[in-house]
């Protein structure tokens, strides 16, 4: 005789998650989701000298989730690591990972703007020019609320900000014009071609500045088919020369290496690594990146 089971539906949850619905006078809305480790019964049940890092996301729509198991699983196998708190900066979103205005959130203030193309090759304007704003938001604001409403008995250690594509382009703006926002930036496949290469005069900009005794960690990555992409199956020819010379305009993988080699050389930067992933392209390589980053920064930090 067959056992009966009884199916009953429980609610959907991630223990040790919550999010924040975050409003501003003006109207704009924001969703922090943060997660914090499995062995804090809840964010209330933390010990009175807590020590803790904390990594910071934007598109947190589409990576919290993924952040939160790499740092947990890896808590399983470093027990005696230090905790980690992760914060997801997301948007109220329910039918889409991700919200058309990362666009202007995640890209620099310019007086010139040449919009992007699409995959077809025409143009694309988007809003664009609030990363200051942004930045301001999640260094002050959520930073303020997530310490000291939510855990205010915590001391944070390392700091770490890791965006993809645009949110990389986020990711080194704050590096190269506030530098001492966080302690590690974490940038895959940044969108270093926005804007005619905006972003390089805010490097140049960034080596000028007086030295200072804060010296961040920088870790860079992109796959090896964002600037070489392969023809996909069912992809009309047409269709794939018109990405191929996207990808060759947007040139991925050498503007990264070169990145690399400028800040290996300034000495202006604690470390910087730069990692290709082979196989990989702009939205494959989202996983390995988000594991490979977190390390880096785990492990650097965990040295200091």
């Amino acid at each position: 005789m067959e056992d009966q089971w009884t199916f009953t539906q429980a609610d959907c949850y991630v223990q040790n998650m919550a999010s924040w619905l975050v409003v501003n006078k003006q109207g704009e809305k924001y969703l922090i989701q943060v997660s914090w480790p499995l062995e804090w019964e809840s964010n209330e049940d933390q010990p009175i000298v807590n020590k803790a890092n904390a990594i910071y996301i934007v598109d947190g729509n589409a990576m919290m989730l993924s952040v939160t198991d790499i740092v947990r699983r890896r808590r399983m196998r470093k027990p005696q690591e230090t905790s980690t708190i992760i914060i997801g900066i997301s948007y109220p979103l329910t039918r889409s990972v991700y919200s058309p205005r990362r666009s202007h959130d995640l890209t620099p203030p310019c007086e010139k703007y040449d919009s992007p193309k699409t995959p077809d090759g025409k143009s694309n304007p988007q809003e664009y020019g609030g990363a200051d704003a942004f930045l301001n938001f999640i260094t002050n604001t959520v930073h303020r609320f997530v310490f000291s409403s939510i855990f205010p008995r915590v001391s944070v250690c390392q700091t770490a900000l890791f965006g993809h594509s645009f949110g990389a382009l986020f990711a080194l703006h704050a590096l190269y014009t506030a530098p001492t926002s966080f302690n590690a930036y974490l940038a895959a496949s940044p969108s270093i071609w926005w804007n005619d290469g905006f972003l390089l005069q805010e490097e140049e900009q960034f080596y000028s500045m007086p030295e200072s005794n804060h010296q961040p960690r920088v870790w860079m990555a992109y796959g090896s088919l964002e600037q070489s992409p392969i023809r996909q199956r069912n992809q009309s020819l047409e269709e794939y020369e018109k990405r191929l010379a996207i990808a060759k305009e947007r040139l991925m993988g050498d503007n990264c290496d070169q990145m690399f080699v400028r800040l290996l050389q300034s000495g202006r930067v604690r470390s910087v690594v730069r990692r290709k992933y082979e196989d990989e392209d702009h939205g494959s390589v989202i996983a390995g990146a988000l594991s490979g980053a977190i390390f880096y920064f785990l492990d650097q930090g965990d040295e200091e």
